[in-house]
């Protein structure tokens, strides 16, 4: 699939300045950026983003079909590729958390017809740990398996799933999936994980949890029957 297009969604850790940083050391021509649209609001306006949010939501209105016009006029150019830090995404996700429903509205009244979908859209991570001992190739089978079976999980880019690493109680795994529908974000994240749950009771694979070993030391007691202070 030969990309022109790439909206990176994800939380601040996720990297998406580092990897724009890149594209603009390495690709100064071929890569324009755009950068994340809500922050570019919220710094020329001098927003607070909790306090502000309706002021904030009512220039999003105003400002992805200007931001979706400016895609479309950089991408009659051929040989650029348009990379975006970052979109709609996580702020309809934090709308939905904070019962923001004034912007929920807005968005499906106002804004949703006006975004661009992407090659790329958003990716979902979703780390998961399994018990020592557990069978690691069943492991990644079942979570590939969860994951084609979403319906709104892209078949292109495929998902993926990743054996990260040992951890102290856990074998770390991590599933990846695609998907370009911004406002199922959560249900697609709850759906993968009450499916995940799922199939491994069925396939017998272990979630892990904390685990402590507690060592207990008897003192000699005295006469009284008092622990003696160790020496």
């Amino acid at each position: 699939m030969n990309y022109r297009h790439v909206i990176l969604e994800g939380k601040p850790t996720t990297g998406k300045t580092e990897v724009s940083n890149l594209f603009k050391i390495y690709f100064p021509r071929q890569v324009k950026i755009l950068p994340e649209l809500t922050t570019v609001l919220v710094r020329e306006n001098r927003l607070n983003i909790l306090r502000d949010r309706k002021q904030l939501n009512d220039l999003l209105c105003e400002a992805v079909p200007a931001r979706s016009r400016e895609v479309g006029e950089l991408l009659v150019d051929p040989d650029i590729l348009v990379f975006e830090e970052s979109h709609m995404g996580v702020h309809w996700a934090y709308s939905k958390v904070l019962g923001d429903e004034y912007f929920l509205d807005l968005y499906g009244r106002e804004i949703k017809q006006h975004i661009l979908v992407p090659d790329i859209f958003m990716r979902l991570d979703i780390p998961v740990g399994i018990a020592y001992g557990s069978d690691t190739d069943k492991a990644q089978r079942v979570l590939l398996e969860v994951a084609e079976k979403n319906e709104h999980v892209l078949k292109d880019p495929a998902p993926q799933a990743f054996f990260f690493g040992f951890g102290e109680s856990s074998l770390n795994f991590e599933l990846r999936v695609y998907s370009p529908d911004i406002e199922h974000r959560l249900r697609i994240i709850h759906d993968l994980h009450m499916e995940i749950d799922r199939a491994f009771r069925a396939e017998g694979i272990e979630i892990a949890f904390p685990q402590r070993d507690l060592h207990v030391r008897t003192l000699p007691v005295t006469a009284d029957g008092l622990p003696k202070a160790p020496l």
